[in-house]
């Protein structure tokens, strides 16, 4: 059988190697400025480590597969998936009555070799126009990484159970698996091609490109809505989450699908009932597990803001499932709720308009900057509610001063559970810790829609005790309720009433600030950072973004294209998330997302991104988030140089890891690679 050539490694990702004998079933490599003393975190797995980019791989590679894990070998690696897995079809003992069906299998293998050809042969072309040879990150070959972890996973995993016998069944199953895989790729060709047209065009005019036009992985045009086949039934993959997820990690999204499917299935009746049917329905849904596929499939295309809002709000609104939380909670000396002032500036003006041109980019970014406040409704609330958890007693929280009363959760089982922990850390001969120079300024994720500073307390704790630094997160307004720009409002206000009244009311140093956010609040706290440059206030001295969405014009790119098989980030729900935060019936804010930098942090001007400090972004590869982070981080990487961002890339996660630090050990030590980031910028002198 004829194969595909080989491609090319890319030259331009250099460094040091430094491995590490592997474990069994989990890898892991890291491609690293060599700022962390790796020895501190054991991965699980193999390390390897050189300057600009951290790499985590999901299974053991060997010898020279470690050397060719650069730019295209990804590539490589999902086409020999594809004919091992024809190959294995071909020496299967297939029954007569099935060769029909076998024989549709082969063909859209075949067809989906063509795709994955024509897709490689844009990205090798692409990446021979950038100037890339001192970038590590630039360099790097992202483009569809997730779409080529996730077959070739799933077809390796195929093939195995080739070695069985096939049934009428089975062979059903495989059909739908590849013809979903078949499809994203098809889209991925469309994708590319359209990229690749605008790239050759200018080409052709004799326009040089920047790189980060050249890399920019969304499309302008193209519209996910418009391609029927696209709108495929997902359910098989919901049934039987893919081996290309870390093995924890796939427990959870299937415990995710059947707590939709339940969700959806209790919508069905009166408010009174629909906490007894989500119960009863779970059970059910557990052991039937292809109808939680199912219904959960067909929930996810229809959800709307408001039921998607019930369902992701249950950390919090649901009173067993909150206490239960709590208590798996690591044990901190402090956690508690304050409100501060909202102080309205102005009137608001939801009338004012856009102007049809601008004379340079300061002036359309100082258009969006003054729009700020003027989009403010008039019933917003007069207090921004702010947590504030901490690993060692803080200096001063006045009870007198309404503005920072604190107000503890389950107060007198905290007593309980802080009381048992210090009596256990006295006979370990653990005493309280002095605090570091300076705090870390939080924004929580959940689509802008749910959760809250409580639901994330499963990493902040974690956080707080590794850095030693005291963590202020803010509980901004949700969607459909509030729109933008109320919730950057708030963390802009909250921001600036720390810095000016926090020594006094909290005892906060600020000596080192840093922000950091998830999701949505990656979005929400890198606008605030863009605003804060161009009123020119005090910024912080590190910025950690995990897996962030910094691009809300909701167009399709490389990851996108994967959120179809994603049972949290679905297509129709991360549509719903953008859509509802900036998108409403004024006329000035109707469709800027592609040119507002406070809505889509990665259309930042240069000259504002310059100004960013040291910046670490972490992302799932298998997350439809993927392309926003490492976008972002070349655009950084292309303006600010390689001591200017970190990027974090885990190949076995996906969407909201961090929440799951307790049972995912891959998620664990993405947790851990961020406190290191943080440890390591207290030590760094700046000039704040």
């Amino acid at each position: 059988m004829k194969r595909v050539p080989r491609i090319r490694s890319n030259p331009c990702l250099s460094g040091k190697l430094f491995v590490r004998t592997p474990r069994k079933q989990s890898f892991s490599t890291t491609v690293a400025k060599a700022s962390m003393d790796a020895e501190e975190i054991k991965p699980p797995g193999k390390t390897i480590e050189t300057h600009g980019l951290h790499l985590y791989l999901s299974r053991k590679v060997e010898g020279e597969d470690v050397e060719r894990e650069r730019s295209g070998e990804q590539s490589n690696k999902t086409i020999d998936s594809v004919y091992r897995f024809i190959e294995a079809l071909n020496k299967a003992d297939v029954p007569e009555k099935l060769s029909d069906e076998v024989k549709v299998i082969k063909d859209i293998a075949h067809k989906l070799v063509d795709d994955l050809v024509r897709i490689d042969e844009y990205i090798r072309s692409k990446y021979e126009n950038l100037d890339t040879h001192s970038s590590p990150i630039q360099s790097f070959q992202f483009e569809f990484r997730g779409m080529y972890i996730t077959i070739r996973y799933t077809l390796d995993t195929l093939t195995e159970k080739l070695h069985s016998e096939l049934t009428s069944s089975r062979c059903t199953r495989i059909v739908k698996k590849i013809t979903v895989l078949k499809t994203i790729a098809q889209m991925g060709v469309i994708v590319t091609e359209e990229r690749d047209a605008i790239v050759q065009q200018a080409l052709s005019d004799g326009i040089k490109l920047d790189n980060d036009k050249t890399f920019y992985p969304f499309s302008d045009t193209l519209n996910i809505n418009d391609y029927e086949e696209l709108k495929l039934d997902a359910s098989q993959y919901f049934q039987d989450i893919g081996t290309q997820f870390a093995p924890m990690m796939r427990m959870f999204l299937s415990l995710m699908v059947t707590a939709t499917a339940a969700h959806g299935t209790s919508l069905e009746y009166q408010p009174l009932f629909r906490k007894g049917v989500f119960y009863a329905s779970n059970v059910f849904y557990f052991l039937n597990q292809q109808a939680a596929a199912s219904r959960a499939a067909h929930y996810m295309s229809n959800a709307n803001t408001e039921s998607q809002k019930l369902l992701w709000t249950m950390p919090d609104t649901n009173k067993m499932l909150r206490r239960a939380s709590f208590m798996t909670y690591p044990d901190i000396e402090m956690s508690a709720t304050f409100e501060i002032p909202f102080i309205r500036s102005q009137e608001s003006d939801l009338t004012t308009g856009q102007p049809e041109h601008f004379d340079n980019v300061e002036q359309e970014l100082q258009h969006y900057t003054d729009q700020l406040t003027n989009r403010l409704p008039i019933n917003l609330h007069n207090m921004i509610p702010v947590r504030i958890i901490s690993a060692h007693p803080m200096k001063h929280h006045p009870k007198d001063k309404e503005s920072t009363r604190l107000i503890r959760d389950y107060p007198y089982l905290t007593k309980f559970l802080h009381g048992f922990h210090k009596l256990k850390n006295i006979f370990s001969h653990k005493g309280n810790k002095t605090s570091s120079p300076g705090f870390i300024f939080h924004v929580h994720g959940g689509g802008f829609m749910a959760l809250s500073s409580f639901s994330h307390e499963s990493y902040l704790r974690q956080w707080a005790t590794m850095t030693n630094l005291p963590i202020l997160s803010v509980d901004y307004s949700k969607t459909p309720e509030q729109h933008f720009p109320v919730q950057l409002e708030e963390c802009y206000q909250a921001y600036k009433w720390l810095i000016e009244h926090g020594r006094d009311a909290l005892g906060l140093d600020m000596n080192k600030i840093i922000f950091a956010g998830d999701s949505a609040g990656g979005n929400i706290v890198s606008a605030l950072l863009v605003r804060l440059i161009q009123e020119g206030l005090r910024l912080p001295d590190g910025l950690v973004l995990s897996y962030p969405a910094t691009y809300l014009h909701f167009s399709p790119s490389p990851a996108r294209l994967m959120s179809t098989l994603d049972p949290i980030l679905n297509t129709h729900v991360l549509e719903l998330c953008g859509l509802e935060y900036y998108m409403t019936s004024t006329d000035a804010q109707q469709n800027n997302a592609q040119r507002n930098p406070y809505i889509s942090p990665a259309v930042t001007p240069d000259h504002i991104l310059k100004k960013f400090p040291p910046t670490l972004i972490a992302a799932g590869a298998l997350d439809p988030l993927f392309d926003d982070a490492w976008y972002m981080a070349k655009r950084i990487e292309q303006v600010n140089g390689e001591k200017g961002v970190t990027l974090q890339v885990f190949d076995s996660l996906g969407h909201g890891y961090l929440n799951l630090v307790s049972a995912v050990p891959e998620a664990k030590l993405a947790s851990q690679r961020i406190c290191d980031w943080i440890n390591g910028r207290l030590f760094i002198k700046t000039n704040s």
